[in-house]
């Protein structure tokens, strides 16, 4: 049974019944229903008159005012302390760090953010500031495939040029394929690392 007064908040109720409030009289202020008011005075809601043997229950305006708003406070540090702990739950699955800037960023904090973030990159893209990662790939493909086309012709090339005898051109061409086959080793190794993180 919820107590009648909590012991530390001061007493301003000057003890005139005729200053209390019915139950109905309260909830319908509150814009509470009855049973939503009947839940709230079991978590604690104040009286000044208990209800028992046909009595009614009264409720000082004031207090319960003050307690009600007390409660909505709690209720939405509770509601940020929950949501703080689900995007770090969150960090964590996907393999943040607690200690990531964002961590500690309610929900609708964090869409601000995104919303902020996607504004911007929008904004250096048409600038110029930022490009397209796959149209980078694409052109370092064509880039690289152009290359391999100019290294495998070039020991040809230079050999008719200077009248360079076969063996020598040959040895240029293993030259040439050795240095593309670790380039090729390397990009790979480099796409890896790029895909990981």
């Amino acid at each position: 049974m919820a107590k009648a007064w909590p012991d530390d908040w001061p007493d301003e109720w000057d003890g005139d019944e005729s200053k209390l409030w019915s139950r109905e009289e309260t909830a319908r202020v509150l814009g509470l229903s009855l049973p939503t008011f009947d839940r709230m005075r079991h978590k604690g809601l104040p009286f000044r008159r208990e209800g028992k043997n046909g009595r009614a229950y009264g409720y000082y305006l004031p207090e319960v005012h003050a307690w009600t708003t007390g409660k909505q406070v709690e209720e939405e540090e509770e509601k940020q302390r929950r949501e703080k702990e689900q995007a770090q739950a969150e960090m964590a699955l996907l393999g943040g760090q607690a200690t990531d800037e964002r961590s500690g960023l309610t929900a609708e904090q964090r869409k601000k953010l995104y919303e902020t973030e996607l504004v911007e990159m929008k904004v250096r893209r048409e600038r110029g500031e930022l490009v397209d990662a796959n149209a980078l790939f694409a052109r370092d493909e064509q880039l690289l495939g152009d290359l391999a086309k100019f290294l495998q012709s070039l020991p040809e090339a230079i050999g008719r040029e200077l009248e360079l005898d076969l063996g020598v051109i040959g040895a240029l061409q293993e030259k040439i394929d050795k240095y593309q086959e670790e380039l090729a080793r390397k990009l790979m190794n480099n796409n890896g690392e790029n895909a990981a993180s």
